[in-house]
């Protein structure tokens, strides 16, 4: 598969936040020397995922997943006049999908963020950045770092730390989402 074809264009259906994670990746100081890919495969950062969808964006060199979540991401949402029951239909299993995707990219190794609706107001380069860089949530476990305290070094840790939290909660998301489902 070639994928330069994933580079510059976005699709006709693409959403704005899409379009604006897009533009600041590839116009920013912080971003535009790697290699930035849109509608990735997910199969192609894991080889073990079933299934063919695709994450938003990737910065391959740095192994980063960006995924843009609109409004269908946070609840049902009745796009195109559906019903309420087709809709909740489609946001859990759109929340399975997010799930099972950000699984994949942890597994993987790669640092996996997601970008929300409500966030695009505020969304700049170093915005991105720092949710790459730096874990901004109070219940992770602290980071101690033995022998080298380099700036490199600190981040891969607080990264690796991030991606096992995020392992975590999606772990705890699917375990709750079946047993929803088995008492249904």
């Amino acid at each position: 598969m070639k994928t330069n074809r994933f580079k510059k264009f976005y699709r006709a259906n693409a959403s704005s936040l899409h379009q604006t994670v897009g533009n600041i990746l590839q116009t920013s100081p912080l971003f535009k020397d790697h290699k930035i890919f849109q509608e990735y495969p997910v199969n192609k950062v894991n080889k073990d995922y079933k299934g063919s969808h695709w994450f938003d964006w990737i910065i391959l060199d740095l192994k980063i997943v960006i995924e843009c979540h609109g409004r269908q991401h946070e609840a049902p949402i009745r796009f195109g006049g559906i019903s309420s029951e087709a809709a909740q239909e489609n946001f859990v299993n759109q929340k399975y999908r997010d799930m099972t995707k950000m699984e994949a990219a942890i597994k993987a190794g790669w640092t996996y963020i997601a970008v929300w609706e409500k966030e695009k107001k505020i969304l700049t380069d170093e915005y991105l950045w720092n949710l790459y860089t730096t874990c901004k949530n109070p219940d992770l476990v602290p980071v101690v770092i033995k022998e080298d305290n380099s700036y490199k070094t600190v981040q891969k840790v607080k990264a690796k730390a991030y991606r096992k939290q995020q392992y975590q909660k999606q772990k705890e998301f699917i375990k709750e989402l079946k047993n929803k489902q088995c008492q249904d």
